[in-house]
């Protein structure tokens, strides 16, 4: 039976801006600097400063070079948005020779300034017309899986972590992790909520330590604090196993891994992390990642560990079929046998 999903868009849209919602645009033109995009951008956009517009000439009636190349494969028929820092002027650099050509041309009224306010309200509202259920555990403890399960089965998954840039290990900020600005991450985060059936819960993960740089916003962490838990634990044995098999998928080097670790506290895996260990994770390699595990991460989870109550599940193993048959009765209890979920709402 097909069922309707409820919409946030008269919370938070882009009509707001007075354009179309971004994934409507073929094409998304951001023409600030290099430091500016680099910081943050709007979902989807590419890089086309407007120095570039005066660096080569064209022959009249011709777009310039760089501009032509993004247009090139695109209908007469797209929609093109394109927005700068100054309020919409550099933005028609672009905007006038591609209407000329006969695009559809959009320009963001305001400005990046505009966005940016658009993005800190939708932050404020968002995360109070949500309901969450947060699963917590301790870096690589297995939630990367259960999110992976509750996806597959449809369900709406949150993973703040990766939106935070930490990928070698979530849940806990390491050297070799990709940097990602506030504003950034204030970003995605907006797009991936916004995206979101209110109607339905939205499963999280969000605990463990930010990056030095980034922090919660406020109305995000507040609903964070009300939203029902489900603590996940799990041996270090079975943790590691899973820990190596992500590695191995992502092609992740041992040293890369002894790299970032290597800037935590100090331990008795030091022996461990400069022993000859090859980079295509051998079996030999889950008892370093126990190790560095018990030595290194969790006694770093364990001071940044929040007292919250949470509902605690104990798990053997993190396999597939394990972790498959915790959600499917999570999915199939009713809201009351599970704590009542409705409280995670203000």
């Amino acid at each position: 039976m097909l069922t309707t999903m409820a919409s946030l868009d008269p919370l938070v849209h882009p009509h707001q801006l007075e354009v179309q919602d971004f994934d409507d645009y073929a094409l998304v033109i951001d023409a600030r600097s290099a430091e500016a995009y680099a910081q943050d951008r709007v979902p989807g956009a590419i890089h086309l400063p407007v120095h570039l517009a005066s660096a080569v000439s064209s022959p009249p009636g011709e777009l310039p070079p760089g501009l032509a190349a993004h247009v090139a494969a695109l209908d007469r028929q797209a929609a093109i948005l394109v927005y700068c820092g100054r309020g919409g002027l550099d933005s028609e650099v672009w905007a006038r020779p591609l209407r000329r050509a006969g695009w559809q041309v959009d320009v963001l009224g305001g400005g990046w300034p505009n966005y940016r306010r658009w993005v800190d309200a939708g932050l404020e509202r968002l995360p109070r017309a949500l309901t969450f259920r947060q699963l917590v555990g301790p870096p690589v403890g297995g939630v990367c899986r259960f999110l992976r399960v509750l996806r597959r089965r449809g369900e709406q998954v949150l993973d703040v972590a990766s939106l935070a840039g930490q990928h070698l290990v979530p849940g806990l900020s390491v050297t070799g992790d990709r940097p990602v600005s506030q504003a950034s991450f204030e970003g995605a985060l907006l797009d991936a909520l916004r995206r979101f059936d209110p109607a339905r819960p939205v499963w999280v993960r969000c605990g463990g330590q930010l990056p030095s740089q980034l922090r919660l916003p406020p109305a995000f962490a507040e609903a964070m604090q009300r939203a029902i838990a489900m603590k996940i634990e799990a041996p270090v044995e079975a943790r590691a196993r899973l820990w190596r098999h992500k590695l191995r998928a992502t092609r992740t080097p041992v040293d890369a891994v002894l790299l970032a670790l290597g800037a935590q506290v100090p331990s008795r895996t030091a022996s461990i992390a400069t022993a000859d260990v090859v980079t295509d994770w051998p079996g030999g390699a889950t008892d370093l990642l126990a190790a560095l595990i018990e030595d290194r991460i969790d006694p770093l989870d364990a001071r940044l560990a929040s007292a919250r109550p949470a509902e605690v599940v104990r798990l053997a193993s993190l396999d597939v079929g394990t972790v498959s048959a915790v959600v499917a009765a999570w999915l199939k209890a009713p809201p009351a046998a599970r704590g009542g979920w409705a409280q995670s709402r203000p």
